[in-house]
Parts: C-alpha cells; structure tokens; sequence
C-alpha cells in the first residue's frame, strides 16, 4: 500500500513538471508540434529516453512509463488519438487504452495544481 501511495506522488509530480514545461515550451517555440513539446516533456519528466519509448518493448519500466505520458499529452494538448499516436510510433487503440487507464488520474493532479 505505501509502494502504491509513493508511486502515485512520484506519478503525480511528474505529471505536474510535463505540464509545466509544456507550457514553457509552447510559448518559446510555437512553430514545433504541441504533441512533440508535450512527448518531449513527458521524457524528461519520467526519465526515460525517447528510443525507448519509440520503441517495441512491452517491459513494464518502459511500458508504463510510455503509456503514462501518451495519457499526459493527450490530456495537456487536447489532441487526437491519432494524432498522439503518430509520435509515439504507436496505434490510436493504443492511445485510447492509455487514456482509458491513465487519463483520469492526469486529469485529477492538473486539477489540484491548478486550484
């Protein structure tokens, strides 16, 4: 249970930096993609690589990492599936099924860090 209440603030802290350097970034660099400020701010946040998250592997230090900020991008750029799935080199089901899990909860963290 205390495993589960340290991952869920470590996940929210992270969730709270991807969003605020993705609105840095957007208001420095307008002209780059919001689904790639947004990626790429997720990255930082979790610490993991982008060839990583490009890439196929299914083990959970990756994956769920990967899945946490196709959730965090979709919720911060209001974008599509689609959209959020071409920058991921993965399917929009697969953004879909990301959002379904993780969405919320993102969703839940900006609320509170905005009030």
């Amino acid at each position: 249970m205390a495993a589960a209440m340290s991952e869920h603030k470590q996940d929210a802290a992270a969730y709270r930096a991807m969003a605020l350097e993705y609105q840095r970034r957007c208001a420095d660099s307008p002209q780059i993609s919001r689904y790639i400020l947004a990626r790429n701010a997720g990255l930082r946040a979790f610490n993991v690589s982008l060839a990583d998250v490009l890439s196929d592997c299914r083990k959970q230090h990756i994956a769920q990492p990967r899945m946490k900020i196709m959730a965090a991008t979709v919720v911060l750029t209001g974008g599509s599936h689609s959209g959020v799935g071409r920058v991921f080199n993965r399917w929009q089901s697969t953004v879909a099924h990301a959002v379904s899990l993780y969405g919320e909860s993102v969703r839940r963290v900006l609320a509170q860090a905005a009030a």
